[in-house]
């Protein structure tokens, strides 16, 4: 069974999550005097739960693009999308000899930079790791178009989903700039929030895997359902 590197280390992020909504149990099990100070343990689960997030996506992408990369035996097997933007870069050299780069094999080394680059470039962006940004990122490395368009399931629509996660993470942006927010953090809130983020590393990590499937006809890692991450993550 291969297993997705960026899911595992999703799950491996959130044991910090798990262990504070542990500590807020213990707390407020004791007197009832300290249970106003706990929703401070909820907001830094907030916080931690959209750090593993980012690092999720970051992860996912690269790990697509490096099999891909990896597996494709021409440059036709690379999406029409990256290949029209290192096409553009090319374009735009200030030495033509660079475009005798892509004699041979050569397609490949251009390709890596082209990583480097648009990770680069969208990095800085996913420090608020709202829907657009993640699309942007997928579409530039993998080709994926809109891979938010995914992240729907029983009586929850992608459209929602999308303005869920933003919501998510405007108020983690509330938390780190101002440590306040419009509304209180419960635990409700944190693990529903943590749930949810857990649907959608699956509805990506699956939709890249199928997605990377047609291109090289080779499966980077099995498909894996919301049960079962959550699973193996407990």
């Amino acid at each position: 069974m291969s297993v997705n590197s960026a899911l595992k280390h999703l799950q491996e992020n959130m044991r910090d999550v798990e262990r504070l909504l542990e500590i807020h149990a213990e707390l407020t099990g004791q007197e009832k005097g300290r249970r106003s100070g706990v929703e401070v343990l909820n907001k830094s689960a907030i916080v931690l739960i959209t750090a593993a997030w980012e690092a999720f996506v970051e992860d996912l992408a690269i790990e697509g693009f490096d099999f891909l990369l990896n597996n494709a035996s021409t440059h036709d097997a690379i999406p029409s999308k990256v290949r029209g933007l290192v096409g553009e870069d090319l374009l735009k050299a200030s030495d033509s000899k660079d475009l005798w780069k892509l004699a041979d094999m050569g397609w490949k080394s251009i390709l890596k930079t082209h990583k480097k680059k648009y990770h680069k470039r969208y990095a800085g962006d996913l420090n608020t790791p709202k829907y657009k940004q993640i699309d942007t990122l997928f579409e530039s490395l993998l080709g994926i178009r809109s891979v938010s368009r995914f992240w729907y399931w029983q009586r929850q629509s992608a459209d929602y989903s999308r303005t869920r996660l933003d919501k998510y993470i405007i108020v983690r942006g509330q938390i780190a700039h101002r440590a306040s927010t419009e509304e209180s953090i419960t635990k409700l809130y944190v693990k529903e929030y943590a749930n949810f983020i857990y649907r959608l590393a699956v509805k990506t990590a699956n939709r890249t895997s199928t997605h990377i499937h047609k291109l090289v006809e080779a499966d980077p890692w099995d498909l894996v359902t919301y049960e079962e991450l959550v699973k193996t993550g407990t």
